[in-house]
């Protein structure tokens, strides 16, 4: 039997997605086991210095209609997705903003017991800088899989 109830699998669609995918194959058969699919959508904002308090109110629901596209649009990319694995039961969630924290946050606010991410997808500088998996190993409430 799993140990872990609750797991959430940071899906970002890289060379490593197929590796996780297949991790939670194996443990989907638990059936206590709850699988929290979660994709994070990168979108920078851009800068709204000088603009009037109108202009920025209405760039704001822009905004808000925009990122409820993009997470609308993320959730069925990912259910169509798992739907290629033989998953017994998962639920798809995803977010507008920065991988390492909305990862970490996301852990928080659903009480997962376990982050399953990919052992690396950075590239450039970001790789330089620190990968999303690294900050997550160092910043996690709870026991984090690194996929390779």
């Amino acid at each position: 039997m799993f140990p872990y109830k609750k797991v959430l699998a940071a899906i970002d669609y890289s060379d490593l997605t197929d590796p996780i995918f297949k991790k939670l194959e194996n443990i989907s058969s638990d059936p206590d086991i709850n699988i929290i699919l979660f994709n994070v959508v990168e979108r920078d904002m851009p800068t709204l210095m000088g603009a009037s308090q109108n202009e920025a109110i209405s760039y704001s629901r822009e905004w808000s209609l925009e990122e409820i596209k993009l997470k609308q649009n993320a959730e069925n990319i990912l259910k169509k997705e798992a739907n290629k694995y033989n998953l017994s039961k998962f639920t798809c969630y995803a977010e507008v903003g920065v991988p390492r924290y909305s990862i970490i946050f996301a852990a928080k606010s659903k009480n997962v017991d376990l982050i399953i991410v990919g052992a690396h997808g950075a590239h450039g500088i970001k790789k330089i800088i620190g990968s999303t998996a690294q900050s997550v190993l160092n910043n996690a409430t709870c026991d984090v899989l690194a996929v390779r």
